[in-house]
């Protein structure tokens, strides 16, 4: 199943008085319909977000994939 993501990044970490900038946030299914959307301030929140959509990384995955892109002799 696809799945797709519009962030539209806002670019502000906020300081102790000011709260960070909201980021416009947007998912779609492999339809282009759109199944979800809203804001959310700071790097956390929107990384949460996206991670309730579409689930955690798959770290061993794209280790493996950089790998293979490797030229010989490069670890």
């Amino acid at each position: 199943m696809s799945a797709y993501l519009g962030v539209d990044l806002a670019w502000g970490l906020g300081t102790e008085r000011r709260a960070p900038n909201e980021t416009g946030l947007a998912a779609l299914d492999g339809d282009g319909r759109v199944t979800d959307a809203g804001w959310a301030r700071g790097v956390d929140e929107v990384t949460a977000w996206i991670a309730e959509r579409l689930g955690p990384p798959e770290p061993d995955r794209s280790r493996r994939v950089a790998r293979r892109h490797q030229p010989d002799g490069c670890p």
